[in-house]
């Protein structure tokens, strides 16, 4: 069965005056209807929005994933009779698209009427069309993915272009279980009273309706996932004090001169890699791809060729069990390869005994959802038990790979690519399968979003989660000045997070721009960064090539070039990260673990906006790390402990080390100087 996905307003549909204009974006006959209203604007909430109500408009465009956000492609007419700007936009039905609207080609806002919008940095506006002619679903509350704290009823609108919804034509369903609802169909909306005995998790409905003109939508999905009380969960303890390390196999080291790197290649260097202080490798997608990166998966059982041979790939796993190193596997689940035999075998061929393995979009298999703009790279369907039965074989395989029945000897960890896009269910089931064959083995989820989005993660499923908040807070503290951006998300994290949560903390990976160049070439910012980084609570995680400096902006591959291997002469930026990840290392509270229960990192209050000030403490060592993320000479700074302790004792300052020198000093906390981009960290 097909369902269709479709949601036009975030929180309530908008309409234009007494015109009954729908401002949200809806289906016309030539595509997506996407409007913006001025006067709209001027009646806003939001004080950034009123202030470009008074501006003089010249151009009004949509830019998005559906044009690589080319912003001027798709330009709006203005409507002088409904005083609305305009465009119809053809998009293919069953894709989510993330967009924005840009204003006399500089200014980039999220559309006020959009029907969901991303919980990250960017703050897009989220759209999933259906075509003209199906009835559809607005004023979806809860919207699509949302975490609710409380029980609530159901409820939306059921709209047609066409014609009007008839009550007898409408089923709904709760997981899958026929369940009652009313409609008022003067105001077309429809109500679910949700039972009081409503597991915790994720839920889904579908919702099928026709308008009386023989129009049908044969399945409106929505899902939305109940979260009341905080998740207790128990997470691997090696990763709370572990160094994480991502490579890219293909250019890391080239050991047969094929111009490919390979295992045998990362072999050699596992032992410069040790002395780094690195406990785990995050290993790019290594199964048999199309495409250099191997986000497109052909073969899930295969290694890819260019890399070497089982063998070679046995003996890698051996050689990092020595050491001690555990291996953590990028697994991609999300979507495939076209080549995918599976997928081969039922495109274009609806009777295919694989046709509900994928997200087919008509009915002769011939168009697919698939991840992102990339039509290459078509979605599972993990409503069918099928294909969740077949990954959780395949996270059991890369475990045991020999099938000897020690999972011991294969992968230690693995990295969920685009989790977010899967089920939480499934996400579910596979925990529970692999805690109990190994309850060391990490699961980690890449979910490229905000803060309140990353909780039903942690519900059971995931130990551990790409920190892409604290990512954005360092980002907007170091160029932007922002001293209380790191504070107020780990803050909010201990807060809202369970007990033992982890997170993966970085300052740059293969989807990103390299650390160097994310602050913009500026060393001594990047120098403090690692401070914070290797200072602060979380799991480090340092992407190949940054430890020596490799600079490159996304797209991505930009930064996924090669190892430079004849750059560590004279190397600072080595060196620090060799120093940090040793204190790190040799002093416990700086790797102490911050959640409701730890309190292990507390902020302090300065006299100078431009210093951040934290301490890090276990019942037996208490430290305290000051930056001044100034290019000013501080004179005269207190630092506001709230104890008797007036002295600290410099162990790294970051000034000495630039300069090559060595200070423990003691130095006065109530009357401290520091030099331009200092950075210190004191033992109390």
């Amino acid at each position: 069965m097909k369902y269709s996905i479709f949601y036009l307003l975030f929180f309530s549909i908008s309409l234009f005056s007494q015109s009954n204009i729908t401002l949200a974006p809806h289906p016309t006959e030539n595509g997506i209807r996407f409007s913006l209203s001025i006067s709209e604007l001027a009646n806003s909430k939001k004080p950034e929005l009123i202030k470009l109500s008074s501006l003089r408009i010249n151009s009004i465009s949509v830019a998005g994933s559906f044009n690589q956000w080319r912003k001027n492609e798709f330009l709006m007419k203005y409507d002088p009779t409904n005083a609305i700007w305009f465009v119809d936009i053809p998009l293919k039905e069953g894709i989510e698209y993330h967009y924005k609207y840009v204003i006399n080609d500089s200014i980039w806002i999220t559309d006020p009427n959009a029907p969901n919008i991303t919980e990250d940095e960017w703050q897009n506006g989220i759209i999933i069309p259906v075509g003209f002619n199906k009835p559809y679903a607005i004023n979806v509350n809860p919207p699509f993915g949302k975490r609710i704290t409380k029980l609530q009823d159901f409820t939306c609108q059921l709209v047609s272009s066409h014609g009007k919804i008839l009550k007898s034509s409408i089923e709904c369903f709760l997981n899958d279980r026929k369940i009652k609802f009313t409609f008022d169909d003067r105001a077309n909306s429809l109500k679910i009273r949700l039972p009081e005995n409503l597991s915790e998790g994720e839920h889904k409905i579908l919702i099928k309706f026709s308008d009386d003109k023989g129009n049908r939508n044969e399945g409106f999905l929505t899902k939305f996932f109940l979260d009341r009380y905080k998740a207790k969960i128990k997470t691997p303890h090696f990763y709370n004090y572990a160094i994480v390390y991502e490579i890219f196999i293909r250019k890391f080291l080239d050991s047969n001169n094929d111009g490919i790197g390979d295992f045998n290649g990362l072999i050699q260097k596992l032992d410069y890699l040790k002395n780094l202080g690195v406990d785990a490798l995050w290993l790019m997608p290594f199964n048999e791809s199309s495409k250099e990166h191997g986000y497109n998966v052909i073969d899930y059982y295969s290694i890819e060729k260019d890399y070497g041979s089982f063998d070679e790939y046995f003996n890698f796993l051996r050689e990092c069990k020595k050491r001690n190193i555990r291996v953590i596997k990028d697994i991609v689940i999300n979507h495939c390869d076209t080549a995918f035999v599976f997928f081969r075998d039922a495109k274009n061929n609806p009777s295919s005994k694989y046709s509900s393995w994928f997200q087919f979009t008509d009915s002769m298999n011939s168009t697919w959802k698939h991840f992102g703009i990339e039509i290459d790279m078509p979605k599972f369907n993990f409503e069918n038990e099928e294909v969740q039965d077949y990954f959780l074989q395949y996270v059991k395989y890369w475990m045991d790979p020999d099938g000897d029945g020690k999972f011991e000897d294969g992968i230690d960890g693995i990295r969920c690519d685009a989790a977010k896009e899967i089920p939480h269910a499934f996400w579910n089931k596979l925990r529970k399968e692999v805690k109990k064959i190994r309850p060391d083995f990490l699961i980690l989820g890449e979910v490229w979003d905000g803060a309140n989005y990353l909780i039903p993660f942690f519900e059971d499923e995931f130990d551990m989660l790409f920190d892409y908040p604290f990512y954005y807070s360092i980002q907007r503290n170091m160029n932007g000045n922002d001293s209380k951006s790191i504070e107020s998300t780990l803050m909010q994290q201990s807060r809202i997070y369970p007990e033992n949560f982890q997170m993966l903390r970085f300052l740059s990976n293969h989807d990103n721009h390299r650390a160097l160049s994310l602050f913009n070439e500026d060393t001594l910012k990047y120098f403090q960064s690692l401070v914070m980084l290797f200072t602060l609570p979380g799991t480090p995680m340092i992407y190949y090539g940054d430890e020596i400096g490799l600079t490159g902006r996304t797209p991505p591959e930009n930064v996924r070039q090669w190892m430079r291997w004849d750059r560590f002469e004279n190397n600072l930026i080595y060196e620090l990260h060799r120093k940090l990840i040793e204190l790190r290392k040799k002093n416990k509270a700086l790797s102490e673990k911050y959640d409701a229960r730890n309190s292990s990192l507390k902020f302090l209050r300065t006299n100078n906006e431009s210093v951040i000030a934290f301490t890090r403490e276990t019942k037996r060592e208490k430290f305290i790390v000051i930056i001044n993320n100034s290019e000013n000479f501080l004179s005269g700074l207190k630092i506001d402990l709230k104890s008797k302790i007036k002295t600290g004792k410099v162990i790294f300052a970051l000034s000495d080390f630039v300069n090559n020198k060595i200070s423990f000093d003691r130095i006065e906390l109530n009357n401290l100087s520091m030099k331009p981009r200092e950075a210190l960290i004191l033992k109390l």
